[in-house]
């Protein structure tokens, strides 16, 4: 009995920490989405694929002092493609760093993220994928279901929304 007790508490518990926070993606740069080819300049093939620069916000909704342990953290982005779930790590340096984040009432914290978002997943498993310059279809089906996720020993939250989305194109024109 002592024991379901402690675990309903501790859920409990869980669940409220994460509901007095929000998380968000404020905005997301695209690039890296079409690769050019044109005789006029080289572009050099990656094979990472897009590139995502991603700015997250971490909001604390409470009426009380949070505190945050970035550098025992994880972070990770999550997505569907044709139905199956990839996750690639990422890291946020400036954030992660951090052995403690206090976050006042109402107080909000923006850092970034730079992130391959195929790479380091199945993704390119399949040789036609890795060895294509256009992933338009791809970031289609993939930017609806994109999650980033944040965890450390006692929180694990999810962003809700992603508020911003700009396309950077980086060729020559």
């Amino acid at each position: 009995m002592k024991k379901t007790t402690f675990f309903i508490i501790l859920f409990s518990s869980l669940s409220t920490l994460s509901a007095q926070i929000s998380f968000y993606i404020k905005e997301m740069k695209v690039s890296n989405i079409y690769i050019q080819e044109n005789k006029d300049y080289i572009t050099i093939k990656t094979n990472e694929g897009p590139h995502l620069d991603i700015v997250f916000t971490i909001k604390n909704n409470s009426d009380s002092t949070i505190q945050l342990k970035p550098s025992t953290s994880n972070m990770w982005l999550h997505f569907k493609y044709n139905n199956r779930n990839y996750k690639t790590n990422v890291f946020s340096y400036g954030f992660m760093d951090k052995d403690l984040l206090e976050l006042l009432p109402d107080e909000e914290y923006h850092d970034f993220i730079f992130s391959s978002i195929f790479s380091g997943t199945q993704f390119f498993k399949n040789k036609i994928l890795k060895e294509k310059g256009d992933y338009v279809l791809e970031l289609m089906e993939v930017l609806p279901t994109l999650t980033l996720y944040y965890k450390e020993e006692d929180l694990k939250i999810k962003t809700s929304e992603i508020k911003n989305v700009k396309v950077v194109n980086h060729s020559k024109e």
